[in-house]
């Protein structure tokens, strides 16, 4: 998996990524629900978007995974974070801001990773 802090995560297999559906995941104790949302400000070849309003010290958190094809085997891949902080995430804010960079840089990079295994996967005879 990508995304190597979830504990676990529950959706409905039928309705996931489809725009309103909706998802919840878990973080050790923490439960966080998401809900898939559309892309009407960002231009990509491929957009994905999602919201919560469980995300500690955010009133809302958004975010959306932008991607654009550079050749047959390279995607450009871009994270747009829009977050609103309540009165104590204001406090915090710098803190906030530099777990959600870290949180992102990690899972970016295991993307990374995951790709690149598939290709070499792919590519063995």
């Amino acid at each position: 998996m990508w995304d190597e802090s979830l504990t676990d995560i529950k959706f409905d297999g039928a309705k996931v990524n489809r725009i309103g559906s909706g998802h919840t995941c878990i973080i050790g104790d923490l439960k966080m629900d998401f809900k898939t949302i559309e892309n009407r400000h960002y231009k990509a070849e491929q957009a994905y978007g999602e919201r919560t309003e469980n995300l500690p010290m955010t009133k809302a958190y958004k975010f959306y995974i932008l991607l654009d094809a550079v050749d047959s085997n390279t995607t450009n891949v871009r994270v747009i974070n829009i977050i609103k902080l309540t009165w104590l995430g204001w406090l915090m804010k710098k803190s906030v801001f530099k777990k959600i960079k870290k949180n992102w840089a990690g899972k970016l990079k295991n993307l990374e990773e995951l790709g690149q295994k598939s290709q070499t996967n792919s590519i063995k005879p």
